[in-house]
């Protein structure tokens, strides 16, 4: 699907993704590629690998695209009890909303790991980029491990803010 889309032959396709599968295919490719908070799409139809992990989500060349086809894909259907009832936000509409008060919390481990130091050069200068953000350095959470603030509030070692040109 991913081929397909940086091809040119389709402007959007839909993969699923359990444990990176349109994620690493879109960042191989060039492409946007999103993997929904679980219930914001009906998993009805897919043959599921790990029934919790398992997302459909967009390739698309844009992130604009991406969220314009989630806009559509998003929502509650009477065949999974799964998904979310919720009310469908205009995720296009949010991309137009900036990065001011974004709240970004991130484990130096992620940098520290990264074989590729470009990588991690190009992260921490988007990072710096602008906006007023937020950032949270945690600790002693291991590498590769869904972080949840929330859940590791004593592991917060510091919070920094900074005011960004």
């Amino acid at each position: 699907s991913a081929a397909a889309v940086a091809a040119g032959f389709l402007p959007v396709a839909l993969g699923s993704d359990t444990g990176g599968s349109i994620r690493q295919p879109a960042a191989f490719c060039g492409l946007a590629g999103l993997k929904p908070t679980y219930g914001t799409v009906s998993r009805y139809g897919l043959v599921a690998f790990a029934s919790s992990l398992d997302q459909i989500g967009p390739f698309s060349v844009s992130v604009r695209d991406s969220a314009l086809t989630l806009s559509v894909m998003a929502g509650r259907d009477e065949h999974d009890a799964t998904s979310s009832q919720r009310a469908v936000p205009d995720y296009g509409a949010e991309l137009t909303k900036g990065v001011k008060g974004l709240r970004v919390g991130f484990v130096p481990a992620y940098f520290d790991q990264c074989p590729d130091k470009e990588v991690v050069k190009t992260c921490k200068l988007a990072l710096n980029r602008r906006g007023h953000l937020r950032f949270y350095i945690l600790s002693g959470v291991p590498f590769r491990r869904r972080i949840d603030l929330h859940q590791h509030r004593s592991r917060i070692r510091h919070r920094i803010e900074w005011q960004v040109p």
